[in-house]
C-alpha cells in the first residue's frame, strides 16, 4: 500500500508530504495506482519549484520502498499552499477512484 501523509497546521498551511510504498494494484511496471501517486508527488514538487519561491527540500529514496519527502521548513505561501491543496485533492481523488474492497493508497493529515 502506499502511504501518503500531509503535514499542516491549524491554519491550513501546509508543511509538506510523505509519500512511501507500493500500491501493488498490479505487477511492477504496470501499476496505474503506484504511477498516479508517484507522478502526483514529483509533479507537486516540481510545481511548486516552478512556480513559486518557496523554500523546500525534497528527499527520493527508491531503495527505502520507494518514499518521497518534501519539506517546506516555514510553511507554505498563497501559491505553494494551492499547489499542496491540490495534491491532496488528488490523492484524494486516486483514493475514490481504486479503493474498494482493498485499500491500495491511504492518506492521513498530520498536525504541526
Amino acid at each position: 500500500m502506499v502511504h501518503v501523509t500531509i503535514r499542516k497546521d491549524d491554519a491550513g498551511r501546509y508543511f509538506g508530504f510523505e509519500m512511501k510504498g507500493h500500491a501493488e494494484y498490479s505487477e511492477e511496471g504496470s501499476d496505474i495506482v503506484c504511477a498516479a501517486v508517484s507522478m502526483l508527488s514529483i509533479n507537486t514538487a516540481n510545481a511548486i519549484e516552478t512556480l513559486t519561491d518557496t523554500p523546500f527540500k525534497v528527499t527520493a529514496d527508491e531503495k527505502n520502498k520507494g518514499s518521497l519527502q518534501l519539506e517546506l521548513p516555514e510553511g507554505s505561501d498563497d501559491k505553494s499552499g494551492l499547489l499542496m491543496e491540490s495534491y491532496e485533492l488528488g490523492i484524494r481523488g486516486v483514493m475514490d477512484a481504486y479503493n474498494g474492497k482493498k485499500t491500495y493508497v491511504s492518506m492521513k493529515i498530520a498536525k504541526v
